[in-house]
């Protein structure tokens, strides 16, 4: 019945990312879902049961998606009113709130919305307090460059689908909304936070104020120790504080002598009474429900089988809101139970020395394994001393939060007992503070790029034969034998292709108003320039473009060319050189360097740095006698067979005139200085001759890039134009067909016109597996017959 449970569950979350990746009938979704449950009922075959689920996920997510009314108010200011649900993180300049609204504009409209009140002297609000505000409604960008931390998505997993902008004096008809539910998350939260402050040092109270109300309040330096040892789930609420917590309470109630049931329902009743003060965190309702469903068991005296409780508890928060598939914290909670549920008891290890592994390690290292692929696309790192770290600073971490929780049960009796915990927690945390930052400074992590998809596939495919290699020794060796020279015949098609179409990639980073293109090839990787800013606000580098660059390259970029020295083409130049991102620095001329640079190479016009089949060409240094400035940028020709790509930094009209007696025709053109008024004449154009123009600018930019004039001249000529403020990142590929261009940000496709589009691939695709299919089962029975005979 577990297996049913899951594969519903799992129906469930595919069509909801089917309906968040595709657009769809809603009339033909309901006229599905009425046939498929008629099936259902009609058959009574319960695995008919996950087509209705799966036709249902897609109409929730779609539902979910759609159900905004706000949206079209955005850029607009607009009047509201609502009730503060919950209080986030503020930064240096707002302050962070939920808001239930109760209308906007005079329209009675219930959603949620984040309002960021810009910080004054007046007190915060508090959560429960009725708001009216004055305020700029936006809806949030969506992240241009894929596998990056994407906040409209983030957001979306609170349902919360704008933000408003206010300031204190907008702020009016502020009261208490008489919420009990409000009331008591705001209690909660304030009494939790005030006993930690009063009992125990500032940043002890820091620490289990993190660690118990998932709000992180400690320095950017601690959470960075953590992370880099691969332990920052315990600075998270996730199903270990629940579990530790859960077990806790069951221990404090089974000494006053209350009956198993008894004990059981109050420790239900307060595990919810917290998750709902946590304002119902992914992680901490999938654990929440599962260990509800196992007392439950135990209350009516049947069956626990955490296999099924984990589906139910997925399948009841997906329900509740579809947009929780997206919740990064509740993906990695399912997966580690996962691991644990149905991977250690299958994973064996070899004894060392005669020594086998402790518990802990074994669980630490059996999660690990399989949350690989996920954590390198979410993180792009590998903590070497995690499983050093989880088995030390764990039972510590237990101490700690049980001492946390006694703190809370009796801090408001006093004495020399509690005293005594106070102490004893303090002294626990400030040893976490520093072994942490011990081991912390001892390691560094190791970045690796985010997995393919097709590596996905493969590396989870061979974990399941693992996983599943006792099933395998009852296939007979002809049918193994064939069963691996199958998968080398694959191996060697899928290699020989690759080299035959030998591509390499191009990727126009929307690193916001600037520069910087990522160029890749086997071996070989080229950057250039790397965007930046003047604004001390700006965090392009740590945001944007050291985790792309860790995201995507296996160690430094092999050069770093600078087009020149405008800051927001070279701003983050010094730092990706400090932190040993780059092996090579390549420049013009070493005036128009950013800063000390040493080591670097200068180039002059004709010289060709080697890249894919025709090379990286030098046009231009600018004009002759020019000094340093937008037409002495660099200009580069990236061939490669019948396809080639030009960059043209910030050139204007005087260094356009200076490629005048050059062969600059390209099949795609990097706009000239993101598309100035001054930039991109006619004449340049026609020189150019591109099938394709690309803009690397940022979203509503205080220039006006790119300017009217400009983008109407290239409309004139019939040059189509991609730009990374409206497309994001641009992905390119060069192989020996031609040129490929895909915007990373595109409107959702529906699913009627994806599959007209790609019906050719799929047929291909789903032939090739039955065929696989085919050869195997002909294999099995052709081992098996000569083994008989044999």
């Amino acid at each position: 019945m577990n297996r049913l449970t899951n594969t519903i569950a799992i129906s469930f979350a595919l069509g909801s990312w089917l309906g968040f990746v595709f657009t769809w009938n809603t009339l033909l979704l309901f006229v599905f879902l009425a046939i498929s449950c008629a099936v259902f009922f009609l058959s009574k075959d319960h695995r008919i049961l996950n087509l209705p689920v799966f036709i249902a996920g897609v109409l929730l997510m779609s539902t979910a998606i759609n159900s905004s009314q706000i949206t079209q108010y955005d850029g607009s200011y607009v009047k509201g009113e609502g009730v503060v649900i919950d209080r986030w993180k503020s930064t240096d300049f707002y302050d962070r709130l939920l808001v239930e609204l109760d209308g906007i504009q005079g329209q009675d409209i219930r959603e949620t919305v984040l309002l960021q009140v810009q910080r004054g002297g007046e007190e915060p609000l508090v959560i429960g307090q009725h708001v009216s505000f004055t305020g700029l409604l936006q809806m949030p960008s969506p992240q241009g460059n894929p596998g990056l931390f994407d906040y409209q998505r983030y957001l979306l997993t609170y349902g919360v689908h704008a933000t408003i902008r206010t300031t204190t004096e907008d702020l009016s008809d502020i009261y208490d909304s008489g919420s009990l539910s409000l009331g008591i998350r705001r209690v909660g939260q304030d009494y939790i936070r005030s006993v930690f402050e009063e009992h125990l040092s500032p940043s002890g109270a820091d620490f289990l104020n993190t660690v118990l109300l998932g709000k992180s309040e400690l320095p950017e330096e601690v959470t960075e120790s953590f992370r880099r040892l691969g332990i920052s789930h315990i600075l998270a609420v996730s199903g270990l504080h629940i579990g530790l917590i859960a077990l806790l309470l069951l221990r404090i109630l089974g000494l006053f002598g209350l009956s198993r049931k008894w004990i059981y329902a109050i420790t239900m009743i307060s595990l919810m009474a917290y998750i709902h003060i946590l304002a119902y965190k992914g992680s901490a309702m999938r654990a929440g429900l599962m260990l509800g469903i196992s007392m439950l068991s135990q209350i009516l005296h049947r069956g626990y089988d955490p296999k099924k409780a984990l589906g139910i508890s997925v399948l009841l928060i997906l329900i509740t809101n579809p947009l929780r598939l997206f919740d990064i914290g509740l993906q990695l909670s399912v997966l580690a139970m996962i691991a644990i549920l149905y991977m250690e008891p299958r994973f064996s290890f070899i004894d060392v020395s005669g020594l086998k592994l402790s518990s802990m390690v074994k669980l630490t290292l059996v999660i690990q394994i399989f949350l690989l692929p996920v954590q390198l696309i979410y993180f792009s790192e590998l903590a070497p001393l995690v499983l050093l770290a989880n088995p030390i600073l764990v039972p510590l971490f237990t101490i700690a939060l049980y001492g946390g929780v006694l703190i809370l049960l009796t801090g408001f009796l006093g004495g020399m007992v509690v005293g005594i915990i106070d102490g004893a927690v303090d002294f626990v945390i400030q040893g976490i503070y520093q072994l942490t930052q011990l081991l912390g400074a001892s390691t560094q992590g190791f970045y690796l790029p985010s997995p393919r998809p097709e590596e996905f596939i493969v590396y989870y495919m061979l974990l399941g034969l693992y996983l599943n290699r006792h099933r395998l020794r009852h296939i007979p060796s002809l049918a193994k034998e064939h069963f691996w020279r199958l998968a080398l015949f694959y191996l060697l098609v899928i290699g020989a292709s690759k080299l035959y179409f030998d591509p390499i990639s191009i990727q126009m980073i929307d690193i916001g108003q600037g520069d910087a293109a990522l160029l890749s090839s086997p071996g070989r990787t080229v950057l250039i320039d790397t965007g930046g800013s003047h604004l001390e606000s700006d965090r392009s580098f740590e945001t944007i473009l050291r985790p792309f660059l860790r995201q995507q390259v296996f160690g430094p970029v092999d050069y770093l060319i600078l087009s020149h020295n405008d800051i927001d083409h070279a701003g983050n130049g010094e730092l990706l050189i400090e932190e040993g991102l780059v092996r090579h620095v390549v420049v013009s001329d070493p005036a128009f360097a950013v800063g000390e640079i040493p080591g670097a190479s200068y180039v002059k016009v004709g010289d060709y740095l080697p890249f894919g089949e025709g090379g990286l060409e030098v046009l231009s240094t600018g004009p002759r006698g020019m000094g340093p400035g937008n037409d002495a940028s660099l200009v580069l020709r990236l061939s490669h067979y019948q396809s080639s790509l030009l960059f043209t930094g910030d050139i204007e009209r005087e260094g356009e005139r200076a490629l005048a007696q050059r062969s600059i025709q390209s099949t795609l053109l990097k706009v000239p200085h993101h598309g100035s008024k001054g930039s991109g004449s006619e004449e340049f154009i026609r020189w150019v001759q591109p099938e394709l123009a690309l803009v690397s600018v940022g979203r509503k930019n205080p220039y006006g890039h790119p300017h009217e004039e400009v983008l109407q001249r290239y409309e004139d000529l019939g040059i189509p134009l991609l730009c990374t403020d409206r497309d994001g990142q641009l992905q390119i590929e060069f192989n020996r067909w031609g040129a490929w261009v895909e915007p990373s940000i595109k409107p959702r496709q529906s699913i009627l016109d994806y599959l007209m589009d790609n019906g050719i691939m799929l047929l291909l695709l789903l032939a090739s597996v039955y065929l696989a299919y085919r050869i195997t089962q002909y294999s099995l029975s052709t081992s098996n017959t000569l083994e008989r005979r044999l």
